[in-house]
C-alpha cells in the first residue's frame, strides 16, 4: 500500500473525482480531503491511499 499526498487540485473537486481520476493508476482504498474546520470548504489538499500492484 502506499499512501499519497496530494495537493493542487480544484476546491471544488469531491472524492469521486479524485477516486475517478487515480484509479488509472491503480486502486484507490480511501481519500481524505482536508477541509477548513469553521466552513468545511476543501482546502485544495489531501491524501490517497492506494494498493500497489503487487499487493492488489
Amino acid at each position: 500500500m502506499a499512501k499519497l499526498f496530494i495537493v493542487g487540485f480544484p476546491r471544488e473537486m469531491d472524492e469521486i473525482q479524485l477516486v475517478e481520476l487515480f484509479t488509472a493508476h491503480g486502486q484507490v482504498n480511501s481519500i481524505t480531503i482536508i477541509t477548513d474546520k469553521d466552513s468545511g470548504v476543501s482546502k485544495g489538499y489531501g491524501f490517497i491511499t492506494m494498493t500497489d500492484k503487487a499487493g492488489s
